[in-house]
């Protein structure tokens, strides 16, 4: 069982080009699959493996994933710090049964290019990003 009283806050960074997945045609959704299924493995940086104690999660769980991403696990595409870097935000869409009862769903950030799991958050399952600032996002990114 997680320890999910660690809620992700909002940390939507400016200094980033970011598509949300709603902005994205069909093809970008399918590149950015096929992208994520050629990764072999993934890597963990300090501040991921930290998230991943933290919130009592093991990291086996985005393991499993290789191979069997689909369109359903993308949220949103971003060019990293310095806008130098291809990294995708994806949702584990299995829920995780939490020690306080609710149960969320998995959050990875990883980058394509180095198939390193950059930061882990959790959300709620019944989070439906009602309130998402779209200002952060633009439409207009190139993915392919």
């Amino acid at each position: 069982m997680a320890k999910c009283d660690i809620y992700s806050k909002k940390r939507t960074q400016r200094d980033r080009n970011k598509k949300l997945y709603t902005q994205m045609t069909k093809w970008e959704l399918k590149y950015l699959v096929g992208e994520l299924n050629k990764l072999q493995s993934f890597e963990t940086t300090f501040h991921s493996d930290d998230k991943f104690r933290q919130l009592e999660l093991n990291v086996n769980m985005v393991k499993e994933l290789i191979g069997k991403f689909d369109i359903e696990n993308i949220i949103e595409y971003n060019t990293g710090r310095g806008n130098k870097e291809r990294r995708v935000v994806i949702k584990d869409v299995r829920p995780i049964k939490c020690d306080n009862g609710k149960e969320v769903v998995a959050k990875y950030a990883i980058d394509l290019d180095t198939g390193v799991i950059v930061t882990v958050w959790v959300n709620l399952t019944t989070d439906t990003h009602k309130t998402i600032d779209m200002s952060y996002y633009n439409k207009d990114l190139k993915i392919i």
